[in-house]
């Protein structure tokens, strides 16, 4: 149920109020003794010692698609992607990101670099987010897309300036023939 009113309370415009319910009740970010186990652990179902293959006595599963899974995914395409991403402009389709994301979420270092947000749409092409002042993308001064570096899987690279992909290649990203798309923004 927390999840699906968090979803709600980013739905309805209450952003500020959302981070920080995020904050307390998101299975990410619970201190392990409160929520009993490492967050890592987070599973739907254990396999009993009763199962047949006594290799997966203990081992954690998920459900494919439970409620929590799919308000999950929701809020993440949300505060990633805004509510639009993808739009038809005088009969072009255009990729206009308007992420919702707070400031804290913007890592100091990791794998794609400091100062960046990620995550997968499609399960294939990497979003990344790039904010050096790690500012809340929202509010009274919003930061929005300047520029859009691509990757295709094919290794070739190209980059667009402005706040969003004209037709081709936001038809490339919904093909899937992107890796990554990285967002500088500003």
């Amino acid at each position: 149920m927390a999840y699906k009113y968090l979803l709600e309370e980013l739905r309805s415009g209450l952003v500020d109020e959302f981070f920080e319910d995020f904050k307390t009740q998101c299975v990410a970010f619970l201190d392990p003794e409160t929520y009993g186990r490492s967050p890592l652990e987070n599973s739907s179902f254990i396999v009993s010692s009763r199962f047949s293959d006594a290799r997966l006595h203990g081992a954690g599963f998920s459900a494919r698609l439970t409620g929590a899974a799919a308000e999950w995914i929701s809020m993440i395409l949300y505060i990633g992607l805004g509510p639009r991403p993808f739009q038809w402009v005088n009969g072009e389709l255009r990729f206009e990101p308007r992420p919702t994301l707070a400031g804290w979420l913007f890592k100091k270092s990791g794998h794609f670099g400091k100062d960046v947000f990620g995550f997968k749409l499609f399960g294939k092409t990497w979003i990344l987010y790039r904010n050096p002042g790690r500012r809340d993308t929202f509010g009274e001064k919003p930061l929005s897309p300047l520029r859009f570096q691509l990757r295709y899987a094919s290794g070739k690279e190209a980059a667009w300036d402005g706040p969003c992909l004209p037709d081709e290649p936001a038809r490339d990203l919904r093909s899937g023939k992107l890796d990554r798309v990285t967002i500088e923004l500003g």
